[in-house]
């Protein structure tokens, strides 16, 4: 067995504060950072991820050798602490999915650091010149869940190449075959480490920033920066300028919880933030990484290592409650996407005032094209947006677990405008409906927003389920482990049409002001609409400065069929008002529904 933990700071020259190569090692590869660990199904299997040098990577780094090969540690389930894996090189993989292999060697995955990577030194190290033939780096190993997922992938969209995408499955001793497995699951977290000099260093990018939705006047509120590596030498520490408002510039050196290597993100590291002792609706925020590994400058452009943001600044007791929308990205043909149909379902159970579930499908027959911007912000399927907050949560694991844990922090937040739907009507002839739609801020707004109309609808089908938790391999998941791999149902919380995802532009004017209501009636198409007795009609209230939804409300549009939009007693005398069970309510709740008797006239209203 051949290891090798490299520090990979140590190896690594620099000269100037300005310098813009480095010599030393890089840890190079296609794949993001890991994501997850794959379950299969099956017994005695054989699995493998690989990844491709190509002659124009080969060409890249001519001059220069690869030395290890660095391969990340599997989910642990079980006691043991290792898990035995054989590393190769190999020179090509034939018509019938086979390697050819010109290095193997043992090596051992530390269960007790998921995720982490360890780096096993190469046997013959691979000088990398004109005469190098493409050739692949990658491991195999037995899969036993009892024991661990080994198979780390990124879960990310890749369509430039599949260099990074493969995987080897062999089942009861038999040959490992090789296949593209990039759309299912991403990339392998398989990487090279490349030895020499006169490579690219200090190019680091915001890859996120995020402050809290909201903070009190003269509070510190925590800010959060991730960044994009996109040189060859490691990153440990970020210098950071940030200012607040019209306040002055400051700065602050932050390392970094995990070496960030090429082609990596870092994980958030958080900072805190002096607030103004003033009220204001959308206070900037303005961050810069100036400096890499304690003094190195950054040498990305302006544009690039520059990120701004804004947050509510608002007395505490003036907000209102929030309602939290989660827009997940879901298929009939994806089995793991059976983790959001329960995790949404719980959710909404268990919230149905406070929590609003939109199912956008993805290439099936429930797809809409109206909502085809979510899928450029969810990494891979299933995936959420949680109130549109990618800066602070990022792409939600759509799981019970994962949705409850921005549910927890944004439904805890006050919002600093209400939402209601005051008329919904439906134009049988253009097939839409048209909801009207009242805001009330809290405080007077400065932020540009704007409303947005969804359609939701249940009971939709039936179609096939793919379910990949089929059998128990992949763990239990509310009882479809005992399900068969392909399941008839219906599907509820579909989204059907959105009409605009950004906003209606105009739909609401700039500067509102605390005290007054502001309408707006939009028109949602229900050309795909089975029975608008079974759909949602949702209001959404769209930040556009940010891009988050600030509230949103909800209805049932069987529930709107008929009623009245009548709140005052008119000059017929006073209303007696009752309940849906007919029992007498002597003081009527706002936006509850009523039968009222006033006169002669009974009607359904909403008070």
């Amino acid at each position: 067995m051949r290891k090798l933990l490299l520090t990979m700071m140590a190896a690594v020259t620099l000269t100037a504060a300005a310098q813009s190569t480095f010599s030393g090692q890089t840890v190079y590869g296609f794949n993001y950072n890991p994501y997850t660990a794959m379950s299969i199904n099956g017994t005695n299997v054989e699995v493998g991820q690989a990844m491709q040098m190509r002659a124009i990577n080969i060409k890249q780094f001519k001059g220069r050798k690869v030395v290890a090969i660095a391969v990340p540690n599997g989910r642990r389930h079980g006691t043991p602490t290792t898990n035995e894996i054989t590393l190769f090189v190999g020179s090509g993989i034939d018509s019938d999915g086979k390697m050819t292999y010109t290095q193997q060697f043992k090596g051992e995955q530390d269960l007790t650091k998921p995720y982490e990577y360890n780096f096993y030194t190469l046997p013959e190290p691979i000088e990398l010149t004109d005469d190098t033939q493409p050739f692949w780096v990658g491991y195999t190993c037995m899969y036993d869940y009892s024991v661990t997922t080994p198979l780390v992938v990124d879960y990310m969209n890749h369509t430039e190449s599949n260099q990074g995408g493969y995987m080897g499955f062999g089942e009861n001793g038999g040959d490992v075959i090789w296949g593209d497995y990039r759309s299912q699951c991403g990339f392998g977290c398989i990487r090279v480490v490349i030895e020499g000099e006169g490579m690219s260093a200090n190019n680091v990018s915001v890859y996120s920033s995020s402050v809290p939705g909201y903070a009190t006047p003269g509070s510190k509120a925590t800010a959060s920066l991730a960044v994009f590596n996109n040189a060859y030498n490691t990153i440990e520490d970020i210098t950071v300028t940030y200012t607040v408002g019209e306040g002055e510039a400051q700065t602050i050196n932050l390392p970094l919880s995990s070496p960030c290597y090429y082609n990596f993100y870092s994980y958030p590291v958080s900072f805190e933030l002096p607030i103004p002792d003033v009220e204001q609706d959308g206070l900037p925020v303005k961050f810069e990484i100036t400096g890499i590994n304690q003094g190195n400058s950054n040498n990305a452009t302006a544009s690039k290592r520059t990120d701004s943001s804004s947050l509510l600044v608002m007395g505490a007791g003036k907000g209102v409650q929030k309602t939290v929308v989660a827009e997940e990205g879901t298929g009939t043909w994806c089995g793991w996407c059976v983790r959001g149909i329960v995790g949404m379902d719980k959710m909404a159970a268990e919230y149905p005032e406070t929590f609003i579930p939109i199912a956008v499908h993805n290439g099936d027959n429930m797809s809409t094209t109206s909502y085809n911007s979510l899928f450029s912000s969810v990494n891979g399927l299933p995936g959420a947006l949680v109130n549109r907050t990618v800066a602070q949560f990022g792409s939600v694991d759509p799981s019970y677990e994962g949705l409850m844990e921005a549910y927890a922090v944004l439904s805890e937040t006050p919002s600093c405008a209400s939402v209601k739907i005051s008329a919904i009507k439906y134009d049988e002839t253009a097939k839409k409906v048209e909801v009207t739609a009242d805001v009330n801020p809290a405080i007077d707004l400065n932020a540009k927003y704007a409303l947005a109309y969804v359609i939701t609808e249940d009971g939709v089908g039936p179609y096939d389920q793919a379910n990949y938790y089929s059998g128990g391999a992949s763990g239990n998941m509310d009882g479809w482990e005992s399900k068969e791999s392909s399941v008839s149902m219906l599907y509820d919380h579909v989204a059907r049409n959105i009409t605009s995802y950004q906003g209606i532009s105009g739909s609401l004017p700039t500067g509102m002001k605390a005290g007054q209501t502001y309408s707006y009636t939009g028109k949602p198409s229900a050309n795909t609409v089975g029975d608008l007795n079974n759909c949602h009609i949702i209001a959404l209230l769209i930040n556009q400065d940010n891009g988050t939804i600030e509230n949103a409300v909800s209805m049932k549009y069987a529930e709107f069929s008929g009623i009245e939009a009548v709140e005052a007693d008119t000059a017929a005398g006073p209303a007696t008002y009752y309940d849906l069970q007919g029992r007498k309510v002597l003081t009527p709740a706002p936006g509850n529904i009523y039968v009222r008797q006033q006169g002669k006239t009974t009607s359904k209203i909403r008070y």
